[in-house]
């Protein structure tokens, strides 16, 4: 699937975890390893991943991914950043929407 989508010419690549898997985050790591071993040959893209568990983060870095996001990380950070400061989550909403 990684070869037939040319992922070796690829600039970038996002990795979204699979949540129906039983370890969404080792499977994401699985694929950022078969990822760097498709273009050990040549450059390889940049890979940003989601990640479920913020305890395997580190886990997804030594697996080769240069970016690792985690949802329930951020979205406890808004939540105590919005508590903090009034009408701030029409900020974020701004900024991270596609209009």
């Amino acid at each position: 699937m990684l070869k037939a989508s040319r992922v070796n010419l690829a600039k970038s690549v996002v990795i979204l975890a699979n949540e129906e898997s039983p370890d969404p985050d080792a499977n994401s790591a699985l694929i950022a390893l078969a990822i760097i071993k498709l273009c050990n040959t040549g450059p390889r893209p940049h890979i940003v991943t989601e990640a479920i568990n913020h305890r395997k983060i580190e886990h997804l870095r030594d697996a080769g991914v240069g970016e690792v996001i985690c949802a329930t990380d951020y979205g406890l950070g808004l939540l105590a950043q919005c508590a903090l400061h009034a009408k701030l989550s029409t900020v974020y909403n701004n900024l991270l929407s596609y209009r």
